[in-house]
């Protein structure tokens, strides 16, 4: 593997300004009301408030945006157009292929599990992400 895709895949390119930090792509930067059609298609605005808050925890972490779209051809460059047309730099954000360590994990679908809180089957079945209420 190239060095620059290396340092790609692993989130290198970034910043690196403190501790990583993960943040979900979809339901917490991008709204994500819209159907889904494809990994290079993102129609919908931000979640409101959240870019204002992406630009100061980038000044604390860096912050690597992961999504299950990042795998598919060209949708990390579709994310990168997706922030810069709602006025963020996205040199300051990596997107990493693979899981990347993370001080936290910010994602509309996660599970705070705290040791001894499996979730229940019918928990699990009956979760529905927050934009989907």
């Amino acid at each position: 593997m190239e060095l620059e895709s290396l340092l790609l895949s692993s989130g290198l390119d970034a910043p690196w300004n403190s501790e990583p930090l993960c943040v979900d792509f979809d339901g917490v930067l991008h709204h994500y009301t819209s159907a889904w059609t494809s990994p290079v298609v993102i129609p919908d605005p931000p979640v409101p408030g959240a870019l204002e808050w992406l630009d100061e925890v980038c000044e604390a972490f860096t912050v690597h945006v992961f999504s299950v779209r990042s795998t598919w051809p060209g949708a990390i460059q579709a994310m990168r157009d997706w922030f810069e047309f709602h006025g963020f730099d996205s040199d300051r954000l990596s997107f990493p292929v693979e899981k990347p360590y993370s001080r936290m994990y910010i994602d509309d679908r996660g599970y705070h599990f705290t040791g001894d809180n499996f979730p229940s089957v019918e928990e699990m079945k009956s979760f529905v992400p927050w934009n989907k209420r």
